[in-house]
């Protein structure tokens, strides 16, 4: 990450790297691991960092919907104290912006939304 910073990088962004990962295993301190990964990446790193958080797709599956209802309201919050300064949350059905979750992230994260409709793509 330093390195695309020296070239020119002023905005990094992780791609979710398996922040979902604790859902599934249902252990709870694969939540700490995760964030001592993101943190050492972002270590010295004088960029804007970005996470997307790519679940939007996922909640698309009635099947993960069934189980896991409350994604993001179940894992950002455990991710709120990483460096990264912008949380990106994605939906794949209108549906899932019927909770709030960019109104309960800290201020000083920027939450950006995106909504896709994959039933029609």
């Amino acid at each position: 990450m330093k390195d695309l910073v020296a070239a020119g990088a002023k905005y990094l962004q992780f791609e979710d790297l398996g922040a979902w990962l604790p859902l599934f295993t249902n252990d709870k301190n694969d939540y700490t691991w995760i964030k001592d990964v993101v943190a050492q990446c972002c270590d010295g790193v004088k960029a804007k960092i970005g996470w997307h958080f790519c679940f939007g797709n996922a909640w698309g599956n009635d099947i993960l919907s069934a189980n896991f209802p409350e994604g993001y309201q179940t894992v950002l919050p455990n991710f709120f104290d990483t460096p990264a300064s912008t949380v990106r949350l994605d939906y794949a059905k209108s549906q899932h912006g019927r909770h709030r979750i960019h109104e309960e992230s800290p201020k000083d994260k920027d939450v950006q939304i995106g909504c896709l409709d994959i039933a029609r793509a």
